[in-house]
């Protein structure tokens, strides 16, 4: 058992600014536990690498106003700045970053890196560990009091190798993050207060024309246990559906017709 400040769930953007967030507000001496399944997907953009757009992008102002990460790894990672709605009113313009994906999933593990009260678990989370405590009448309720993480999570280092090739404008970004070692037993952490960033991974289903598979992204797995046990807790579950558009295979695109966006982007300009 080990004792943290604060334990967050899930290493997607939420998490990655919920484990920035509470590490600076913890101050020094803080620890913060970050678990995710893969810890070299820290970070990672799917589908459309952009950050920012319509009514995101004061978001991601408001989050880079407060110090996060996303805004300082897009100034890394952007290829193309754009602000949307340019011919229409100031009140629905939105600035929007694309980005090089793997760029910036190496920029953001390594800011994280670069933070020495974050610690970083590959592995699942079963179970929500609970303590009760007495409420305003005889009853008691459940207050959080850490996690569990079942047997085969793995430690977590630094590539600080990988750091050095990425900064110096490798042509494919590596992860920072990577576990290691042996699969360990199941163990608790525990804090104050667990933040759940799970995204798309619990219960994740994921249909392919009328396939249906079990994962949060191609080729990654899906978080169940935490359902289970956040039903146990009294909370109700829904399910929400997002939409991936067909991708272009790269070998069947003439590039030499094609017009480069500035160009096209002057001659409107002129």
């Amino acid at each position: 058992m080990e004792r943290f400040g604060v334990i967050v769930i899930g290493g997607g953007h939420a998490g990655v600014e919920a484990a920035w967030a509470a590490a600076s507000a913890l101050g020094p001496g803080g620890r913060v536990a970050l678990v995710t399944m893969d810890p070299g997907k820290i970070g990672a953009m799917s589908c459309n690498p952009a950050i920012g757009g319509l009514a995101k992008g004061q978001m991601v102002r408001e989050i880079d106003a407060l110090g996060g990460v996303m805004a300082r790894a897009t100034d890394h990672a952007g290829i193309l700045f754009k602000v949307l709605n340019m011919s229409k009113g100031a009140a629905v313009r939105g600035p929007r970053a694309q980005c090089d994906k793997y760029h910036y999933a190496a920029e953001v593990q390594r800011l994280l890196a670069s933070c020495a009260a974050i610690e970083v678990f590959a592995g699942t989370v079963d179970d929500i560990v609970t303590s009760a405590i007495a409420g305003s009448s005889s009853e008691s309720r459940p207050q959080c009091a850490g996690v569990r993480l079942p047997a085969g999570w793995r430690r977590v280092r630094v590539d600080e190798a990988a750091i050095e090739r990425n900064l110096a404008g490798h042509h494919m970004a590596q992860p920072v993050y990577c576990a290691f070692g042996a699969p360990q037993e199941a163990c608790e952490l525990h804090a104050g207060a667990v933040v759940l960033t799970t995204g798309t991974f619990m219960r994740a289903l994921m249909h392919t024309g009328e396939s249906r598979t079990e994962g949060g992204r191609v080729g990654e797995g899906t978080a169940v246990g935490i359902s289970g046990m956040l039903r146990s807790l009294g909370f109700e579950l829904g399910r929400l559906k997002t939409g991936t558009p067909p991708r272009l295979r790269r070998g069947s695109l003439a590039w030499d017709s094609l017009v480069p966006h500035w160009e096209v982007s002057g001659a409107a300009a002129s």
